[in-house]
């Protein structure tokens, strides 16, 4: 399992290592100038734009699965599903469609704004993370720190949401991850950030060197993150240490408290779901766009459809390895390639695609010949290294509730990997596996910039026909794709709703 886990590891982080290789680090006439010129505002701009996108996505993410797990409002197991609806609209297409609306009313090009959108955009991971952590808490000690006189307030900050830190950590990390790698939002609010500065090194400076040290500041800045709250983590555990738990009660809430929860709560899925699919509708129905549901709009949806599924079932099957064995093995060398593997979501899609170009290049120079059949093979490559992480950190944080003798049991356990988890393992992680399965599901409808590079002659997705056509202004064009893009994460969020509503580790 260790020589496993860690060769998949080293396959997932090899675009990291290609990196480096093409002069990281070194001098570069273009770079030079960045640094002269440019370098301090990508750094103000992209910290300042991913502290506002965090306190947004915290505000709206733990805010409202905090009231939906603790609270008796009207309609609570429907508004728990829908909390997770606007996490099926892309960041960048939110973007397009509020400036559209509000450019006339007030400023909207600017950072406040452009963090306000992709925190609306990006909050279900927090939410959907907590929601999990909230619904299986144990609330003797929330009840104890009341009793002692301790504010609710007081309570919450440090006693329920210290209780689910790995699983705030896990959603919250990857609204940074997201909120790095964003290119699309920060270039249509004209903020200089570091992947926009990435971008125009590329494609503008045509400087490969340049956009590789932008791209290695990039990734040592979500290192540092990472390791700052593995290290905040140390020798700590976060599962229950008894099997007597209290269950959870929903309180009861005046009228006034109600009206107000709602209101909360229902901001951030009217202006996040809502509201752009009412305004496809729109373009749709009133503005014609309704002739391009055609042939070419099957084609497309055939494409998405397919490679997000294959990619999703891909990094669920590897995140169940590597977590598994970086539960059960204490090989540090195993463990630090497994950690390293999960930092290619911190990589902007279009460099993990230039780096895996250059890797497959360098393969086929030494064999003499083209061992890389299509392009469609280097895509799913490159979407797996992408979004790895995002089915691993969830696994991981639900095996940290997992107490350590039922790992030591499994692993003293015969028979093979699939059979001990299957009757073991799974039953503890079912919602965490249909999380991570569905995040990265979406998460791959939406990819842009891999996708855009290392698509095939003739094979497009909706993501990269809505970008093409929103960045001309034709949104009349691009409303049916982004209407399925917005239609397709209702069946699987749904079910995911459902899911987080009964399993869990309290159940189990």
């Amino acid at each position: 399992m260790k020589i496993i886990a860690s060769v998949i590891s080293l396959i997932l982080i090899l675009p990291l290592m290609a990196l480096p290789s093409r002069g990281a680090f070194s001098y570069n006439e273009t770079f030079s100038h960045i640094v002269n010129t440019v370098l301090s505002h990508y750094v103000s701009n992209t910290l300042m734009l991913l502290v506002l996108t965090c306190f947004w996505a915290s505000l709206w993410g733990v805010g409202t699965a905090y009231i939906l797990s603790s609270f008796k409002i009207a309609k609570r197991s429907l508004l728990k599903v829908a909390m997770m609806l606007p996490f099926a609209c892309p960041g960048y297409l939110l973007g397009y469609y509020f400036v559209d609306t509000f450019q006339f009313t007030f400023s909207t090009r600017n950072i406040f704004w452009a963090s306000f959108v992709m925190g609306i955009s990006l909050y279900p991971y927090v939410y959907m993370s907590c929601l999990a952590g909230f619904s299986v808490r144990n609330i003797d000690l929330e009840e104890a720190s009341l009793t002692l006189g301790r504010s609710p307030l007081y309570t919450f900050f440090h006693i329920t949401l210290k209780g689910i830190r790995p699983y705030y950590a896990a959603g919250l990390g990857l609204v940074c991850m997201e909120t790095l790698n964003d290119y699309g939002v920060a270039d249509h609010f004209a903020i200089d950030t570091f992947t926009t500065g990435i971008y125009r090194a590329w494609f503008g400076f045509y400087s490969l060197p340049a956009s590789v040290n932008l791209s290695m500041i990039l990734l040592l800045f979500t290192a540092s993150g990472l390791f700052l709250e593995s290290w905040g983590r140390r020798n700590k555990s976060f599962y229950n240490t008894t099997s007597k738990m209290k269950l959870l009660k929903e309180k009861e809430v005046s009228l006034t408290n109600h009206s107000l929860l709602m209101i909360f709560v229902l901001t951030p899925f009217l202006i996040g779901f809502i509201f752009p699919i009412s305004y496809c509708i729109k373009q749709i129905t009133v503005h014609g766009g309704y002739e391009y549901f055609n042939s070419e709009f099957l084609s497309l949806l055939f494409n998405s459809f397919s490679m997000a599924f294959i990619v999703s079932f891909i990094c669920l099957a590897l995140a169940l390895v590597n977590g598994f064995s970086h539960s059960l093995f204490k090989n540090k060398i195993s463990r630090f390639l497994i950690r390293l593997s999960a930092l290619g979501y911190a990589i902007p899609g279009s460099i993990i695609a230039i780096a895996i170009i250059v890797v497959f290049q360098n393969v086929d120079d030494l064999a003499g010949k083209s061992l890389v059949v299509g392009g469609k093979l280097l895509l799913v490559y490159s979407l797996v290294c992408r979004f790895f992480a995002v089915a691993y950190e969830n696994i991981r944080s639900s095996q940290e509730h997992i107490p350590r003798n039922l790992m030591s049991y499994i692993n003293l356990q015969t028979g093979s990997f699939f059979k001990k988890s299957k009757d073991l393992y799974f039953p503890y992680a079912k919602a965490a596996m249909l999380t991570s399965f569905v995040i990265v599901f979406v998460d791959v409808l939406k990819e842009l910039p891999a996708t855009m590079i290392l698509s095939p002659l003739n094979f497009q997705t909706l993501s990269v026909s809505i970008y093409t056509l929103a960045s001309d202004e034709r949104l009349v064009e691009s409303a049916p794709s982004a209407l399925f893009i917005l239609l397709s994460g209702l069946v699987p969020l749904f079910l995911l709703g459902k899911k987080l509503d009964k399993v869990g580790l309290g159940e189990n």
